[in-house]
């Protein structure tokens, strides 16, 4: 009876309970479930992989190891995100020992390397079953990763070791060995150890990396400026400004923000911003714009009124969103207005403090974005037009919307003032009103995110972006609807954001993204907020392209809305509940 009464407590709390309450039943089922790769049982192998959080043992560990050869990208996500919580000794012995050094495995390789870098990461955690505590651990980490990279051939997987150095506590004690990377002939692993050693503030490496200062490759010198800057940030001023007048936008956007984010020189980060406003690469105008704003001085606010004049639309939405943070003042895109305030206060501004959701208002339950503004505050000419998109102004010319086709977006949005709209056909409705506006100057790309239209193997409107005739609008627009058509018929379909997202950032001159979703991801590369936003952040550093999100047809849950807040709020975008 008490064996029996055990298999229950275990079945009903798996998940919830520590490992001693689990029976070697339940390890058996929980393995089970994992190995079995049909379609159909993809939801179940993540509630098994989810419910091995609570289990940390070298059991789980070698569940969760052999999951990262398999072929579901979300899978592999789910058990190296699982792992990261685990603190038991024994888990990690056997991760440093064996899979760390599989020489048959380049991914259990590669993600063990990732995974030991989130558990080392954070020196809080206890390690069980050594004496020592998170010291302890660190000291069982180095060595077999310092092994590791000695004997790696793969790129991929020793820039990922170099990175897991980088975050150890103990790391700095690899500084040497780190060094010498430096002159590897990878391009991965040079980057990953100039910005190792910057994230140590390793002083013995300085000159070593000055010299990938000078790099003809624009990824190994934006490295070595942020870890210059890390390392000793007044001595790095000179290079920075030097840097600031690189014919790569790259390096210029790099120095203005690692300038802007130690603030040595003032003077000279006020006068390179504002002369950054009229830079030729509308990605160094935009960060340009940040940086004036993160600076938050009354120099600030006079650069970002002089620029409003001749500014597009789309750098005019920048300087008006932070004129709006830093003075507190409400005028509108009327960029006259503006300047018209500006000479009469300009002796006496104040600094208003930084926004907070307060200050930014709410929209639809949904903090506003600070720059957020209808059509009517747009200053139009008689014969002008600023097209929307759920009643987002859409001020860039380079125009991607990712449409959510998943399996959900066939039901009926909730609160739609009892239309019975499904969620899909309202998508398709407004943007075939928005096409309608579009002007021939702005050019445009539509992509489904569906992975059942991912199989299909074409999910964007047109391999290269559109301009705004009104044969590829109605080309475009035909496109949308018969491939809604053919899945309607499908009965499943999941929610692959970030690979649409990524597809959207493949345009060379995209400038805006409209990202229109019912809920959270579901599959592809990544599914976890973090991961997520992490990845889309340093593939948008460089291009500064604004994520207006749109969560339609569901209030849905804090999960649901999580990713599509923070994507707007990190990009400078609006997110909308409608």
């Amino acid at each position: 009876m008490g064996i029996c009464r055990t298999k229950i407590i275990g079945v009903l709390l798996l998940g919830l309970v520590p490992s001693l309450l689990f029976a070697s039943a339940d390890l058996a089922r929980i393995k089970q479930t994992l190995v079995d790769k049909s379609y159909g049982n993809y939801w179940e192998r993540l509630t098994a992989i989810n419910n091995l959080k609570s289990v940390n043992s070298k059991e789980a560990a070698v569940m969760l190891v052999a999951l990262f050869d398999d072929e579901e990208a979300p899978i592999r996500e789910s058990a190296l995100m699982t792992l990261g919580n685990f603190t038991d000794q024994g888990a990690i012995d056997y991760l440093v020992a064996a899979a760390l050094v599989n020489p048959q495995s380049k991914p259990q390789r590669f993600y063990t390397a990732w995974v030991l870098g989130i558990i080392a990461a954070n020196p809080s955690r206890i390690v069980t079953g050594r004496e020592g505590g998170p010291s302890g651990k660190d000291e069982t980490i180095l060595p077999p990763l310092l092994k590791a990279l000695n004997n790696e051939a793969e790129e991929e997987v020793a820039s990922r070791i170099i990175n897991t150095i980088g975050v150890l506590p103990n790391g700095s004690q690899a500084e040497d060995i780190l060094i010498k990377r430096l002159s590897d002939n990878r391009l991965a692993v040079r980057v990953s150890a100039i910005e190792s050693l910057g994230r140590m503030g390793s002083a013995k490496s300085y000159i070593s990396i000055l010299k990938r200062a000078y790099d003809s490759n624009p990824t190994v010198k934006t490295a070595a400026l942020g870890a210059l800057a890390q390392i000793k940030p007044q001595e790095s001023t000179g290079y920075l400004d030097s840097a600031l007048k690189d014919p790569l936008p790259e390096v210029r956007i790099t120095a203005i923000e690692t300038l802007t984010k130690y603030k040595s020189d003032k003077a000279l980060i006020l006068k390179s911003a504002s002369d950054l406003l009229r830079d030729k690469n509308s990605a160094v105008c935009a960060t340009a714009v940040q940086c004036l704003r993160e600076l938050r001085e009354t120099g600030s606010v006079k650069a970002l009124v002089e620029r409003l004049p001749d500014a597009s639309w789309r750098l005019r939405y920048d300087l008006i969103t932070a004129l709006k943070d830093l003075t507190g003042k409400e005028f509108g895109f009327d960029a006259k207005a503006w300047f018209n305030w500006y000479q009469v206060n300009k002796e006496k501004i104040e600094i208003a403090p930084p926004l907070t959701e307060s200050r930014m208002g709410k929209q639809n339950g949904i903090p506003a974005n600070r720059g957020a503004n209808k059509e009517s505050d747009l200053p139009l000419k008689s014969n002008e037009t600023i097209p929307t998109f759920f009643d987002i102004p859409i001020l860039g010319r380079d125009v991607v919307f990712i449409i959510d086709f998943s399996r959900s977006m066939k039901n009926e949005a909730e609160d739609n003032d009892d239309k019975k709209e499904r969620k899909a056909d309202i998508a398709i409705n407004e943007l075939t009103e928005t096409l309608k506006r579009f002007s021939s100057e702005v050019r445009f790309n539509i992509i489904i995110l569906s992975t059942e239209a991912a199989r299909y193997g074409k999910r964007k409107a047109s391999k290269t972006m559109l301009q705004a005739t009104e044969e590829n609008k109605k080309a475009a627009l035909k496109f949308v609807s018969s491939l809604w058509d053919r899945l309607e018929d499908i009965k499943r379909g999941r929610g692959d954001h970030y690979d649409a997202m990524i597809e959207a950032f493949s345009e060379p001159e995209i400038d805006t993204v409209f990202l229109l979703s019912d809920g959270r991801p579901t599959y592809g590369t990544y599914i976890n907020k973090d991961n997520i936003v992490e990845n889309i952040a340093r593939n948008n550093r460089f291009k500064k392209v604004v994520i207006n999100t749109i969560i339609t047809g569901n209030k849905g849950t804090k999960k649901d809305r999580e990713l599509m807040e923070e994507l707007a709020e990190m990009t400078n975008g609006v997110c909308v509940e409608k």
